[in-house]
């Protein structure tokens, strides 16, 4: 089975957003608003993802894939924060 991507569209400024048009963003280098439905980051798991993501309130985003886990991942950069072996699904 190929890995697949999880392209994340801005997901989070999407439903925080509610309609704004633009969410501004500060980076060290100057300020850039994201427009909504721009790839904001992307992670890669070991078999296809076999549900829609789960946003917890703390912005952490949660995904199963067919590798039979249940990853964590941050909502702010798409990093593992970590993963757990679910077994048969």
């Amino acid at each position: 089975m190929k890995p697949t991507f999880i392209a994340l569209l801005a997901l989070c400024l999407c439903v925080a957003s509610c309609g704004k048009k633009e969410v501004p963003v500060t980076s060290k280098k100057e300020a850039l608003p994201i427009k909504p439905g721009t790839v904001l980051w992307e992670f890669k798991t070991g078999g296809g993802v076999i549900s829609s993501p789960a946003i917890g309130p703390d912005s952490t985003v949660y995904v199963t894939s067919r590798d039979k886990k249940l990853y964590a991942l941050s909502g702010k950069s798409g990093g593992k924060l970590w993963e757990f072996e679910a077994g048969e699904y």
